[in-house]
C-alpha cells in the first residue's frame, strides 16, 4: 500500500471512530443517562476498524 492511501484510511477510522463514538455517547444520554458514567470504546473502535480495513482481507497482495 502507498502512504496515501494509508493516511485516507486512518482519516477514515479516525473520523468514523469519533462520529460513532458521539453517537453512542448522545443516545446512551437520551435513553440510558443513569449509566452515562461508564463508557465503551469497543463497539465504536470494532465497527470503524471492520469498515475501514475489512476489504484488505480479501485483496491480493502485489508482487514487485
Amino acid at each position: 500500500m502507498k502512504w496515501f492511501e494509508i493516511r485516507k484510511r486512518l482519516f477514515k477510522f479516525a473520523t468514523l471512530f469519533i462520529s460513532l463514538s458521539t453517537v453512542t455517547y448522545i443516545f446512551n444520554y437520551i435513553f440510558r443517562p443513569s449509566e452515562i458514567d461508564i463508557y465503551h470504546f469497543g463497539t465504536p473502535l470494532g465497527i470503524s476498524l471492520s469498515l475501514v480495513f475489512f476489504d484488505l482481507m480479501f485483496s491480493k497482495e502485489k508482487k514487485d
